[in-house]
């Protein structure tokens, strides 16, 4: 009886031991790490938040108001929405602890039809389109630094914006660690050149320069689509006070710093925008402020001269650090939406394949030719070193 149980214990002891090793041989999933703390947290939501739609934007929306009073009410109010919508996603966020936004909110209240047209609309085109026009964005105000009397050829904007897109998909392929780094460092540079903006506003300001903002509401225009279509546009240079629940999975103490950071994020960025507005009306009347192309552009080129080209390379940090901060969050969209099999269906694949050997037989069967060979061989010819000294690990020494 003894033998027979320490047999069944030894089984069982086997089996279990089996179990483990299976266990452990098995391929672990891929997991978000902790990594994103509050300074880095608050530096995705300013940074992407803060991206070129205040240093082009203000004219849109003083055109709408048509006064300076409406106008700064406007970015006020618009600020205002922004905090009341981040709060309603904070409260989403420390209830549903996932990443990738809207995502797993849809997916939890109303099924995984709404989730993956969400995923499937955002991930295909509405990302990848914005990530393009801030690229663009960047790259336009770093051309006209080499044309400073005529627009930039189209062919130069379009190359920089490409190795705009790639440098930020190479750094955020490479390192968690390095995208936020990225991220903060940007951050930390327009927030420089808004203090320098500002700081120039209050010191024109305090020398009297007040004569466009003594009579701030003659001329408010009340139409209702008119203030309308400024909020709109106002909203516009507060896009993405929503990043940071894209990556809740990777916040450190997420029911903490996800509320904190947009309680410090959001209203840092809404008095940004109003002291920058007081501070170009301090240099520029209504009137040249809706005609200017670049309202930062002119505002440097009449404060800061001979240092103005600082405002058009820091737009392009600006512009930078908020197509980082897109990336850096639309990737874990892909990722939250690929684990729950909405983005890896097998057809692509299988398409991809068959495409892919088209696209390298076609040719060859159409028009053969000795590289093609020559190329074969020199690929087959691996095998050669492969065989020997990686497969049988067969070494000499």
């Amino acid at each position: 009886m003894d033998e027979d149980l320490k047999k069944a214990n030894t089984h069982n002891g086997s089996v279990s031991g089996a179990v483990e090793a299976k266990k452990h041989d098995q391929p672990k999933a891929a997991v978000l790490q902790k990594n994103v703390g509050l300074v880095s947290g608050i530096c995705l939501i300013v940074g992407t938040m803060i991206g070129s739609g205040i240093f082009i934007s203000p004219k849109v929306v003083l055109e709408g108001t048509g006064a300076v009073g409406p106008c700064l009410c406007v970015w006020a109010a618009c600020g205002v929405l922004a905090t009341l919508g981040t709060l309603c996603y904070a409260e989403l966020g420390t209830m549903i602890m996932k990443s990738g936004g809207e995502y797993p909110y849809l997916m939890e209240g109303f099924g995984p039809v709404l989730a993956y047209l969400y995923s499937w609309s955002t991930i295909i085109m509405l990302k990848p389109s914005s990530f393009a026009i801030i690229a663009l964005s960047c790259a336009e105000y770093a051309s006209t630094s080499f044309y400073p009397e005529c627009t930039p050829p189209q062919v130069v904007t379009k190359c920089l914006a490409a190795a705009c897109i790639l440098i930020i998909t190479v750094v955020n392929c490479l390192s968690v660690k390095l995208a936020y780094r990225v991220q903060n460092f940007f951050t930390a540079a327009k927030l420089l050149i808004i203090v320098i903006i500002v700081v120039s506003g209050i010191v024109l300001l305090a020398q009297g320069n007040t004569q466009n903002l003594r009579d701030p509401f003659a001329g408010a225009t009340t139409s209702f689509g008119a203030i309308g279509l400024a909020f709109y546009n106002g909203q516009w240079a507060y896009d993405g006070w929503n990043q940071l629940n894209f990556i809740t999975e990777e916040l450190k103490n997420p029911y903490r710093n996800l509320p904190l950071a947009i309680i410090i994020g959001i209203p840092l960025v809404t008095v940004c925008y109003i002291f920058v507005n007081i501070a170009y009306l301090s240099v520029l009347t209504p009137i040249e402020l809706l005609q200017s192309p670049a309202v930062a552009v002119t505002f440097g080129d009449r404060v800061l001269y001979p240092l103005s080209w600082i405002v058009p390379l820091f737009v392009v940090f600006s512009t930078f650090g908020a197509a980082n901060g897109s990336c850096f969050t639309a990737g874990r969209l892909t990722y939250v939406a690929g684990r729950e099999g909405h983005m890896v269906p097998i057809v692509i694949p299988v398409l991809v394949v068959i495409v892919s050997c088209y696209l390298v037989l076609a040719p060859i069967i159409d028009k053969p030719e000795w590289e093609y060979l020559y190329c074969t061989v020199f690929i087959v010819g691996g095998l050669l070193l492969y065989v020997p000294f990686i497969y049988y690990k067969f070494n000499c020494i």
